[in-house]
């Protein structure tokens, strides 16, 4: 027999669980894991100096989602998106490298210039396929400020699984990672590759910028990982 009390629980628990729908779990779920490891790549990029180049590399991407949605043939994929993304970051990452040892371009300076063309161009793509009605372009432009309540499970799934990897990465190499984060003199003296560590921690950086793409999008992306 079900007594009075019972019910009055039922009746309060239910209403709390209607409050909750699934996509903002899904939402909640995805951002949070993306969040959590931007914030462990982003301790050792600030230590570094390392968080102007993931700026540069998150402003890159628009041009990389553009080139891909278009070498796809229109496919809105997520995985595509983020793989185009992924190759332009890169891709500024190595350009910044080549400008500071090339030239005597300072690393503010180059860090603008590769920031600035890389926007840019990604903004002409992006603005040019708008503007030519290339069909299934339309909501492209959400990567600029980011998607977070359209994201899907099986979107929140994949940015899931790559935050969750690049933490495992983190705690693998950790005692590696803090050694050349706090004492890269000592670390170069103790036989450790130092440029490989940082060229490591910058990949690591860029990947968490494209991950991160969806929930914060490409302008507000780098927040992520400098505010932690």
């Amino acid at each position: 027999m079900t007594t009075p009390g019972a019910l009055g629980h039922a009746a309060t628990a239910l209403p709390l669980a209607i409050a909750i729908p699934h996509n903002t779990l899904v939402v909640a779920g995805g951002v949070a894991a993306v969040g959590f490891a931007a914030g462990v790549v982003g301790c050792f990029a600030v230590l570094r100096r390392r968080a102007l180049a993931g700026d540069a590399a998150a402003h890159a991407t628009l041009v990389g989602v553009a080139a891909a949605f278009l070498a796809s043939g229109g496919r809105r994929d997520l995985p595509v998106l983020l793989a185009g993304a992924m190759v332009a970051a890169v891709a500024a990452l190595g350009a910044l490298v080549l400008i500071r040892a090339w030239t005597r371009t300072r690393d503010d300076a180059a860090t603008a210039i590769v920031l600035g063309v890389s926007f840019g161009a990604g903004v002409a793509l992006l603005s040019a396929i708008t503007s030519h009605g290339v069909p299934g372009s339309a909501g492209l432009e959400q990567f600029l400020l980011g998607h977070t309540a359209g994201l899907t499970a099986a979107d929140a799934t994949i940015l899931g699984v790559l935050a969750l990897a690049v933490v495992a990465l983190v705690a693998l190499f950790l005692r590696v990672a803090t050694l050349v984060a706090f004492d890269p003199a000592f670390a170069a003296a103790a036989g450790w590759p130092v440029a490989l560590v940082d060229y490591a921690l910058v990949t690591l950086v860029a990947v968490m910028v494209v991950v991160g793409l969806p929930a914060a999008g490409v302008v507000l992306v780098t927040a992520l990982v400098v505010i932690p």
